[in-house]
Order: structure tokens, then C-alpha cells, then sequence
């Protein structure tokens, strides 16, 4: 008398999920409410698109801002393409779902205007590489003092196992090319993480040189502390 009412109401809760999640501006109020939610950042988007059950979403900018302040946004994407598994987000880590751009800019600031995440803030970011990475170009601009900029182009980065994480770049040094080989290895306690393994290559092919880097950064809620060899 229980069972099959109860196996009713189940399967009617199972299908009202599957028909909300096949909507696509119900999935976008989702993701924007969790990311509210589960952060401390504020997502914009700009012409999305996105169907969570067949596994598919892009937008042409996304944009994320630290909550509760006025400023840049910490994180620009433009031109984005993903095939995402609702697992992941379930998950709240994007472990086995693949992300593409065109472009991805990263500005850091110590202006009064925009309070950036605490250094252990930031290292949560590293549950959210995906299984597979392709970003045309990459702009890391600080304006602490002076503006300085970084550029990359043609990363290629996946996961290896489910704290690693290898990636390939390309940029230039003064008009000289160099390649990029980096590998991640997250470190963390029961909760999460609190470090990161780090092995790096640099190789500038025209001048036939070349520098590794290796070691540890680790993070808390005030700092990062680095623990690094240069050869």
C-alpha cells in the first residue's frame, strides 16, 4: 500500500527533474544560483546556450566577479565552448568535462575597488580544471603598482589521474618564442586543497636554452608560501 504510491511520487519527482533540466533557462538560474551559492563570485553570462542532460553549452563571454564589490571582473572568457557532464556539477568539480576558448583573461588587483579571493580561496580553483583544456590565447594583467601582462596562446591541458593536471603553451619573451611544458599536482587534507606540486619546462628553441622549475606552493588565508628550484 506504501510501495507503489511511494515509487509513484518518485518516478513524478524523477520527471518534472528531467523536463526542468531540459530547460534551458531553468539550467542557467541553476548554475548561476550555485555559483552564488557555492563561491564567493558572481557569474554573467552573454548569450549562453546550454543543455545539461545532452551535455552541451557555450557562450559567447562569461565573466565572473568577486561578490559584494565593484571592479574588473577576476575572470573574463570569450568565445566558449564546453561539453559538461551533469555529474560534475553535481560534484562541483568538472573532472570529467571538457572545456574550449578562444580567449581567457585573468586580472588581479590590490585596488580598494575589488577585494580578491584569499590565497587558499584561490587554490580551490584547481578542483575546477576539466578532463580536457584548449584556450587559443590567456592575458594574466596585474595592476597592484604597474600594469604587467603575461600572454599565452595555444594551451592544451588535461588531467592525468584525479589530482593531476598536464598542460602545453606557447608564448613570446621580448620577441623570442618559448614552449611551456607545466604539471599540477594537487595537495590536499581531508577537506581541501592546501598545495600545489609543481614541475615546470621552459624552452626558448631559438637560443637553444631552457629553465626547469620545481617544487611546492602552498597557500593559507593570509598568504602563499613557495618552496622552488630554478635549474
Amino acid at each position: 500500500r506504501i510501495f507503489f504510491p511511494t515509487l509513484a511520487l518518485l518516478s513524478i519527482a524523477l520527471l518534472s527533474l528531467t523536463m526542468a533540466l531540459r530547460s534551458e533557462l531553468f539550467a542557467l538560474t541553476l548554475i548561476t544560483w550555485g555559483v552564488d551559492r557555492f563561491s564567493s563570485l558572481t557569474l554573467e553570462l552573454v548569450n549562453p546556450k546550454l543543455d545539461l542532460l545532452g551535455g552541451s553549452a557555450s557562450a559567447d563571454q562569461i565573466h565572473l566577479y568577486q561578490s559584494d564589490t565593484a571592479g574588473p571582473p577576476l575572470v573574463s572568457v570569450l568565445d566558449f565552448d564546453a561539453s559538461p557532464r551533469l555529474g560534475d556539477l553535481l560534484k562541483r568539480n568538472l573532472s570529467s568535462s571538457q572545456l574550449a576558448a578562444s580567449a581567457v583573461m585573468i586580472y588581479t588587483t590590490d585596488t580598494e575597488s575589488t577585494e580578491s579571493p584569499t590565497p587558499i580561496a584561490w587554490l580551490q580553483y584547481v578542483r575546477w580544471l576539466p578532463s580536457h583544456l584548449a584556450i587559443g590565447t590567456m592575458h594574466v594583467i596585474s595592476n597592484d603598482e604597474d600594469v604587467w601582462v603575461f600572454p599565452l596562446k595555444n594551451i592544451v591541458g588535461a588531467r592525468v589521474g584525479p589530482r593531476r593536471f598536464d598542460l602545453t603553451a606557447a608564448a613570446d619573451y621580448e620577441g623570442e618564442p618559448l614552449e611551456i611544458d607545466l604539471s599540477l599536482l594537487g595537495i590536499r587534507n581531508e577537506t581541501r586543497f592546501t598545495g600545489v606540486q609543481v614541475s615546470a619546462e621552459v624552452v626558448a628553441p631559438v637560443s637553444s636554452s631552457a629553465v626547469t622549475l620545481s617544487g611546492e606552493v602552498q597557500a593559507n588565508q593570509e598568504n602563499f608560501s613557495y618552496d622552488l628550484a630554478v635549474d
